[in-house]
Protein backbone atom coordinates (compact mmCIF):
# COMPACT_ATOMS: atom_id res chain seq x y z
CA UNK A 1 0.00 0.00 0.00
CA UNK A 2 3.04 2.43 0.81
CA UNK A 3 4.30 1.97 -2.59
CA UNK A 4 1.47 2.80 -4.21
CA UNK A 5 0.90 6.51 -2.13
CA UNK A 6 4.68 6.93 -2.97
CA UNK A 7 4.12 6.27 -7.08
CA UNK A 8 1.28 8.47 -6.84
CA UNK A 9 2.99 11.57 -5.13
CA UNK A 10 6.14 10.91 -6.61
CA UNK A 11 5.33 13.87 -9.64
CA UNK A 12 3.88 16.22 -7.27
CA UNK A 13 6.98 15.92 -5.17
CA UNK A 14 9.31 16.40 -8.28
CA UNK A 15 6.66 19.57 -9.89
CA UNK A 16 7.46 20.86 -6.14
CA UNK A 17 11.18 20.83 -6.31
CA UNK A 18 11.14 22.01 -9.52
CA UNK A 19 9.39 24.94 -8.34
CA UNK A 20 11.60 25.47 -5.25
CA UNK A 21 14.96 25.42 -7.25
CA UNK A 22 14.63 27.22 -10.14
CA UNK A 23 17.49 28.27 -12.84
CA UNK A 24 18.28 29.12 -15.90
CA UNK A 25 19.85 26.42 -18.15
CA UNK A 26 21.48 26.53 -21.76
CA UNK A 27 22.14 24.03 -24.88
CA UNK A 28 23.52 24.35 -27.76
CA UNK A 29 23.17 22.41 -31.71
CA UNK A 30 26.74 21.20 -30.97
CA UNK A 31 26.69 18.54 -28.55
CA UNK A 32 23.14 18.85 -26.97
CA UNK A 33 24.23 18.94 -23.40
CA UNK A 34 22.12 21.63 -21.53
CA UNK A 35 24.43 23.99 -18.93
CA UNK A 36 23.48 25.66 -15.97
CA UNK A 37 23.86 28.96 -16.25
CA UNK A 38 22.15 30.79 -13.27
CA UNK A 39 20.37 30.59 -10.33
CA UNK A 40 17.96 33.52 -10.56
CA UNK A 41 15.29 32.68 -7.88
CA UNK A 42 11.70 32.42 -9.31
CA UNK A 43 11.90 32.99 -12.99
CA UNK A 44 8.79 32.34 -15.14
CA UNK A 45 9.63 33.44 -18.99
CA UNK A 46 12.68 33.48 -21.22
CA UNK A 47 13.05 35.07 -24.62
CA UNK A 48 16.59 35.87 -26.52
CA UNK A 49 17.37 38.69 -29.05
CA UNK A 50 20.63 37.18 -29.43
CA UNK A 51 23.57 34.93 -28.16
CA UNK A 52 24.56 37.91 -26.54
CA UNK A 53 21.05 39.44 -25.77
CA UNK A 54 18.32 37.82 -23.72
CA UNK A 55 16.32 38.27 -21.16
CA UNK A 56 14.29 36.33 -18.36
CA UNK A 57 11.38 37.48 -15.83
CA UNK A 58 9.91 36.24 -12.97
CA UNK A 59 8.10 36.73 -9.36
CA UNK A 60 8.10 40.07 -7.49
CA UNK A 61 9.20 42.14 -10.95
CA UNK A 62 12.39 40.26 -11.52
CA UNK A 63 14.10 41.10 -15.00
CA UNK A 64 17.73 39.35 -15.81
CA UNK A 65 19.42 39.89 -18.84
CA UNK A 66 21.60 38.34 -20.30
CA UNK A 67 25.27 39.89 -22.11
CA UNK A 68 26.49 36.96 -23.36
CA UNK A 69 28.40 36.07 -20.19
CA UNK A 70 26.22 36.38 -17.44
CA UNK A 71 22.76 37.25 -16.03
CA UNK A 72 22.59 40.86 -14.35
CA UNK A 73 19.12 41.57 -12.70
CA UNK A 74 17.49 45.07 -14.27
CA UNK A 75 15.53 47.41 -12.26
CA UNK A 76 12.00 46.95 -12.48
CA UNK A 77 8.86 48.97 -12.98
CA UNK A 78 6.39 47.21 -10.89
CA UNK A 79 6.24 44.45 -7.81
CA UNK A 80 4.05 42.74 -9.11
CA UNK A 81 4.91 39.28 -10.66
CA UNK A 82 6.33 39.22 -14.13
CA UNK A 83 4.52 35.98 -16.41
CA UNK A 84 5.90 36.36 -19.92
CA UNK A 85 8.51 38.10 -21.85
CA UNK A 86 8.83 38.58 -25.75
CA UNK A 87 11.99 40.61 -27.04
CA UNK A 88 11.14 41.98 -30.58
CA UNK A 89 14.75 43.50 -30.88
CA UNK A 90 17.09 44.79 -28.51
CA UNK A 91 16.11 47.86 -27.75
CA UNK A 92 12.19 46.88 -27.75
CA UNK A 93 10.34 44.23 -25.62
CA UNK A 94 7.64 43.41 -23.71
CA UNK A 95 6.06 41.50 -20.67
CA UNK A 96 3.68 40.83 -18.99
CA UNK A 97 2.88 42.26 -14.95
CA UNK A 98 0.22 40.86 -13.06
CA UNK A 99 -0.32 38.50 -9.94
CA UNK A 100 -0.07 34.82 -11.12
CA UNK A 101 -2.53 32.94 -9.92
CA UNK A 102 -5.28 35.47 -11.76
CA UNK A 103 -5.44 37.19 -7.84
CA UNK A 104 -5.33 41.17 -6.89
CA UNK A 105 -5.07 44.08 -9.24
CA UNK A 106 -1.26 44.83 -10.47
CA UNK A 107 -1.78 43.98 -13.90
CA UNK A 108 -0.10 46.51 -16.25
CA UNK A 109 2.22 45.92 -19.66
CA UNK A 110 5.72 46.93 -19.28
CA UNK A 111 7.98 48.11 -22.08
CA UNK A 112 11.90 47.51 -22.69
CA UNK A 113 13.11 50.81 -24.84
CA UNK A 114 16.24 50.25 -25.02
CA UNK A 115 17.28 52.05 -21.34
CA UNK A 116 14.53 51.08 -19.19
CA UNK A 117 11.47 49.11 -18.46
CA UNK A 118 8.12 51.26 -18.58
CA UNK A 119 4.84 50.36 -16.96
CA UNK A 120 1.62 50.31 -19.88
CA UNK A 121 -1.68 50.11 -17.82
CA UNK A 122 -3.71 47.65 -19.16
CA UNK A 123 -7.12 46.38 -18.24
CA UNK A 124 -7.77 42.62 -17.51
CA UNK A 125 -5.72 39.56 -16.06
CA UNK A 126 -3.02 38.91 -19.04
CA UNK A 127 -0.94 35.27 -19.12
CA UNK A 128 1.05 35.88 -22.31
CA UNK A 129 2.06 37.61 -25.49
CA UNK A 130 3.63 37.46 -28.64
CA UNK A 131 5.26 40.82 -30.62
CA UNK A 132 4.90 40.35 -34.07
CA UNK A 133 6.44 43.77 -34.55
CA UNK A 134 6.72 47.09 -33.35
CA UNK A 135 2.76 48.06 -34.60
CA UNK A 136 1.56 44.44 -34.20
CA UNK A 137 1.48 42.34 -30.76
CA UNK A 138 -1.13 40.27 -29.14
CA UNK A 139 -1.47 39.65 -25.10
CA UNK A 140 -4.03 36.35 -23.75
CA UNK A 141 -5.35 35.66 -20.28
CA UNK A 142 -8.92 36.96 -19.29
CA UNK A 143 -9.09 38.45 -22.19
CA UNK A 144 -7.40 38.83 -25.82
CA UNK A 145 -5.70 42.55 -26.46
CA UNK A 146 -4.19 43.89 -29.76
CA UNK A 147 -1.52 46.01 -30.04
CA UNK A 148 -1.78 48.57 -32.77
CA UNK A 149 1.54 50.69 -32.24
CA UNK A 150 -0.13 52.90 -30.03
CA UNK A 151 -2.43 51.25 -27.72
CA UNK A 152 -3.64 48.04 -26.37
CA UNK A 153 -7.27 47.28 -27.28
CA UNK A 154 -9.93 44.95 -26.25
CA UNK A 155 -10.69 41.97 -28.86
CA UNK A 156 -13.38 39.36 -28.83
CA UNK A 157 -12.82 35.72 -28.97
CA UNK A 158 -15.04 33.12 -29.17
CA UNK A 159 -12.91 31.75 -25.71
CA UNK A 160 -15.10 31.94 -22.52
CA UNK A 161 -12.06 30.93 -20.15
CA UNK A 162 -8.52 31.85 -19.87
CA UNK A 163 -6.15 31.78 -22.52
CA UNK A 164 -2.89 30.46 -21.79
CA UNK A 165 -0.57 30.97 -24.43
CA UNK A 166 -0.07 33.04 -28.35
CA UNK A 167 1.81 32.73 -31.23
CA UNK A 168 1.86 33.84 -34.24
CA UNK A 169 3.15 32.65 -38.03
CA UNK A 170 2.64 36.17 -39.32
CA UNK A 171 0.04 39.12 -39.07
CA UNK A 172 -2.84 37.18 -40.62
CA UNK A 173 -2.22 33.25 -38.60
CA UNK A 174 -2.20 33.47 -35.46
CA UNK A 175 -2.93 30.41 -32.71
CA UNK A 176 -3.66 30.89 -28.49
CA UNK A 177 -4.44 27.74 -26.72
CA UNK A 178 -6.54 27.26 -23.08
CA UNK A 179 -9.86 28.11 -21.73
CA UNK A 180 -13.17 26.89 -23.00
CA UNK A 181 -15.28 27.35 -26.50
Amino acid sequence: MRKDIFKKSLPLILFAMLCITPFIVNTQAENWTWTKLANNANLKSVDLVSSTDGWAVGYDGTISHWDGTQWNNIDSPTTANLRAVDMIKPDEGWAIAGDIGGYGNNNSIIKWDGTNWQNLSVPGSLEALHMISSTDGWAVGGGTLHWNGANWTRVETPATGLLQSVDFVNPNDGWAVGGYL
